[in-house]
């Protein structure tokens, strides 16, 4: 028994489908520019992205503007997603959730939580092409003439980008 299990632990190494050693050319940090279309609407965002060995993490802060460009009605968003790396190889495709919160002030202050479930793809070495696609659940609440109003919906993402690892 002993004798199997060690021959086991010899060959372990053979057993994995993706090459440890092939990792080597990648840096665990990078900074990305992403722009965003979303239900209703568009954002630039600047990420930083830590990927470990099985998580990739990337906190974000980025503004957008509401329906159109036309509307000058900009608004503030902070954020952060988490996805799990089960391609390790140099195109990374990644499964995670996100968070964001998003506001502004014109005509009345209102709020925005979203929260995605999504992929994540990466390619290239040093400087990296990322697209991302997700799908989650949008609240947005702001105070009305008599009372606060709370309005749930779904909402999407399609996003494209390019990231720089340092």
């Amino acid at each position: 028994m002993r004798f199997i299990l060690f021959l086991f632990l010899l060959s372990f190494h053979s057993f994995h489908g993706q090459n440890e050693l092939a990792k080597d050319y990648s840096r665990n940090h990078s900074i990305a520019l992403l722009s965003s279309v979303e239900r209703n609407d568009i954002f630039m965002s600047l990420s930083y992205l830590h990927t470990g060995k099985l998580f990739s993490f990337s906190p974000s802060l980025g503004f957008g503007l509401i329906h159109s460009a036309f509307q000058n009605n900009p608004l503030a968003r902070i954020g952060g997603s988490a996805h799990y790396n089960w391609l390790n190889k140099e195109f990374k495709n990644e499964k995670g959730i996100g968070y964001y919160y998003s506001f502004y002030k014109k005509p009345v202050y209102t709020n925005f939580y979203d929260l995605k479930l999504g992929y994540m793809l990466r390619y290239g070495n040093r400087f990296k092409l990322v697209h991302s696609a997700s799908l989650g659940w949008l609240t947005e609440r702001f105070n009305g003439n008599t009372r606060t109003v709370v309005l749930n919906y779904t909402n999407f993402a399609l996003t494209i980008g390019i990231a720089y690892e340092i």
